[in-house]
């Protein structure tokens, strides 16, 4: 669901906006501000069972930082953070420590999963999606809790579309960015 803004509005400006403890419920993407719903259980659910998976090993990566909702994530060009007009909060990513300070990661995460609802198709699939490849994602997961598919897209240096495969709950899913750490969703289960 997207707010009217009368205005496009910059990072700055949202952040002066929208107090911190509604920020869960906001993203800007390009200037303009999108409200969201509270997800549904299944969608926590497919979020705790991949911070487990990713927990252990992550741990023990010495340059990468791993961070579930809700944590803001500011895409811009290179050196042009000033400009900033788009704070998204994945629901969860992988991205080089260096780009973290103590309110969210600063630059291009190396990796992002959203896990869809009714309300976010759109955003997902098409907006944030494009947003990822222009702010130069390595790697993109949508997660469709009600068809039970992954869509995995990895993307070239040149901010292109590499691949694009869709998995089931019943595979191994390979995080190309983590020397191809794999996810087992045979493992998921779920009571929704």
């Amino acid at each position: 669901m997207r707010t009217k803004s009368r205005k496009l509005m910059t990072a700055k400006e949202f952040m002066i906006a929208y107090p911190e403890e509604n920020l869960r419920k906001y993203e800007l993407i390009d200037g303009v501000v999108y409200k969201y719903l509270s997800p549904y259980t299944i969608h926590q659910e497919i979020l705790g069972f991949l911070s487990l998976k990713l927990y252990e090993p992550m741990k023990k990566e010495k340059t990468k930082y791993f961070m579930s909702l809700p944590v803001d994530v500011y895409l811009f060009d290179e050196g042009k953070e000033d400009e900033c007009n788009t704070v998204v909060q994945p629901d969860a990513f992988v991205c080089d420590k260096n780009k973290i300070r103590e309110n969210g990661c600063f630059g291009s995460p190396d990796f992002a999963v959203e896990v869809i609802g009714k309300a976010t198709v759109e955003i997902d699939y098409d907006i944030k999606l494009n947003k990822y490849i222009t702010s130069g994602i390595k790697e993109y997961w949508i997660i469709n809790p009600n068809s039970r598919r992954i869509l995995k897209y990895l993307f070239t240096e040149d901010k292109k579309i590499n691949s694009a495969e869709i998995f089931n709950f019943g595979d191994k899913v390979k995080i190309s960015v983590l020397d191809d750490f794999e996810i087992d969703f045979t493992q998921f289960s779920s009571e929704f």
